[in-house]
């Protein structure tokens, strides 16, 4: 039995006080310091002093396990190859320590942050990596570049179709150019992938345990992955038997043909949502809507002649190009006398034929949609099947980025949670390219008033995982530039808090569990040096508890 002493403790349930009492790894009392002292006098003490104590930080959508896989790669982010030359170097270098015919795999690369301001292509790949096939995730993981002999071994020729939801980039003269967009990708990432984990298991392992350390840093405890195919799951299994998974897991099942595929194959393979333990539990089955920066919108003639006005205004800002070339890549075409834009990868029949049976074997639902037409076919897919859907956890959309104004009351109604990413309010693509009014951007102030369970998220590795940032980034909204975007749609500390541990545990199912303080509860909590409450801009991880043990100190 130990006692903690805190002088501010925010439990965001009905119970207050400000003294823990833990045994075997729970809460088992919450009041104040005299109290609890002559309840349990044989108690050990721990006095924190004069600092806050709130529960552990929970990231709903966090691909841990391809963070592992691709961080034991060639890291080709922003700060360590800001120009072209730098990349491939990196390649090159990484190359020359593997057999040939061993796959290379980097991530994190970003055109928009490259000197050159452009993607690689198959060719600059070639060059620097001969005898390897070479597969580059770009930082959203929503497209890659593949050398000429990764293309090869995927099957993908000049002369193959492209699947539904993703193209084959091709330059003026029709060749491929190596660039495959949303689910074009997967049958090279399908191979490459694979190859990685198999010849660096041990190395992949080792990833999870450095991840794991930087997690605590910044307070999470538990976290959803969004993707995981089978041999993702594999490599959790052998964590959690050899007692290497510390951070606990909510794992989100996908097609074994691709994390951007329909999951028909997830629904007839299981395990089925909620199959596991505390530590490691089968989540939401990960069903795709739309694409990332190809998101499905939909628009009148005239709101898309406001969206490209926004879009050259923003450039004009910028004094770039690149939100010029971000707005054509978004494929504007008239359809039934609306324009859309974007990708869409379920619609209409199938959407509802996929909801219907994922529901009917018995999943809940974690639906990726960020634009206002995706969104739409989310909510006609959940209204159609809402008998038959599981609220515990409840369906949820993945981002929900760009909403028309009645929507948020259409979710709430529909009893859709949004699992959505204010930290990515800095991504450089937010000071490029802006929307107008008529589409309210990361509507965090419109989707809590219309009464849906909105939790926070990082999607990392899109972007940095601190909770804490994010939560500032909710409150202040500022974009990288430190421009304000849409002030009216700020929420409150406590209610950026909230995102990050009641709802969040809310929506992965957990809300027994974790997310509040409260007998019974497991105790997992976050001391701060401040109040994130009132003093969120100064609050910093000072410890991170996880099952009632002190797991880091920044002491």
């Amino acid at each position: 039995m130990n006692l903690i002493f805190c002088s501010n403790i925010r439990t965001l349930s009905e119970h207050s006080g400000d003294a823990l009492a833990l045994e075997g790894g729970r809460i088992r009392a919450i009041g104040e310091r005299a109290e609890l002292t002559a309840r349990f006098p044989d108690a050990t003490s721990v006095d924190l002093g004069v600092r806050s104590l709130v529960p552990g930080f929970i990231d709903p959508h966090h691909h841990l396990s391809m963070r592992c896989a691709l961080e034991t790669g060639v890291d080709c982010r922003p700060r360590v190859a800001p120009t072209l030359d730098v990349l491939l170097a990196r390649l090159a270098t990484a190359a020359a320590l593997l057999e040939a015919g061993a796959w290379v795999v980097a991530f994190g690369y970003d055109e928009l942050a490259l000197r050159e301001r452009r993607h690689p292509t198959r060719d600059d790949l070639d060059a620097a990596c001969p005898k390897n096939p070479v597969l580059l995730f770009h930082y959203s993981c929503h497209e890659i570049v593949a050398s000429s002999l990764a293309l090869e071994l995927a099957g993908i020729r000049e002369s193959t179709p492209e699947p539904a939801g993703g193209t084959h980039e091709r330059d003026r003269r029709g060749r491929l150019t190596g660039r495959l967009v949303e689910a074009a990708l997967c049958p090279v990432e399908r191979l490459g992938v694979p190859d990685r984990l198999a010849r660096s298991a041990d190395a992949v392992l080792e990833r999870l345990d450095a991840v794991q350390d930087e997690l605590l840093m910044v307070g999470i405890t538990h976290l959803a992955d969004p993707t995981v195919p089978n041999e993702m799951h594999e490599l959790y299994r052998r964590a959690l038997a050899a007692s290497r998974l510390r951070v606990g897991v909510t794992a989100m099942p996908v097609s074994e043909l691709g994390y951007l595929r329909p999951g028909w194959d997830a629904v007839e393979r299981g395990p089925r949502t909620g199959d596991g333990d505390e530590l490691y539990r089968a989540g939401p089955l990960k069903l795709i809507f739309d694409g990332a920066n190809r998101c499905a919108m939909c628009a009148s003639s005239a709101e898309i002649v406001r969206i490209s006005l926004a879009g050259v205004g923003g450039a004009l800002r910028a004094r770039r190009l690149d939100g010029l070339k971000t707005l054509t890549d978004t494929r504007p075409r008239r359809v039934d006398g609306r324009w859309k834009t974007g990708i869409s990868f379920l619609e209409g029949r199938a959407a509802r034929e996929l909801v219907a049976r994922a529901t009917d074997a018995g999943f809940s639902l974690a639906m990726h949609a960020i634009g206002n037409a995706a969104t739409d076919e989310v909510l006609a897919a959940v209204v159609a099947a809402r008998g038959k859907i599981r609220d515990v956890p409840p369906p949820r959309i993945e981002h929900a980025t760009f909403l028309r104004s009645d929507q948020p009351r259409r979710i709430a109604d529909a009893g859709i949670a949004v699992v959505t990413q204010p930290g990515f309010l800095r991504l450089p693509a937010f000071d490029l390219v802006r929307m107008p009014s008529c589409f309210a951007t990361l509507p965090l102030r419109s989707l809590i008033d219309a009464g849906v369970c909105v939790s926070g998220s990082s999607d990392a590795p899109v972007i940095d995982f601190d909770p804490l940032a994010a939560m500032q980034s909710a409150v202040d909204r500022r974009t990288a530039s430190g421009a304000v975007l849409d002030a009216s749609q700020a929420i409150t500390p406590l209610e950026a808090l909230r995102l990050y541990t009641e709802h969040a545990a809310r929506v992965c199912g957990e809300l027994e569990l974790r997310g509040t303080l409260a007998p019974g509860k497991r105790a997992d909590f976050v001391v701060l040096s401040a109040d994130p409450v009132t003093h969120l801009a100064e609050a910093r991880v000072e410890q991170t508890w996880v099952g009632g043990v002190r797991a880091f100190s920044a002491a």
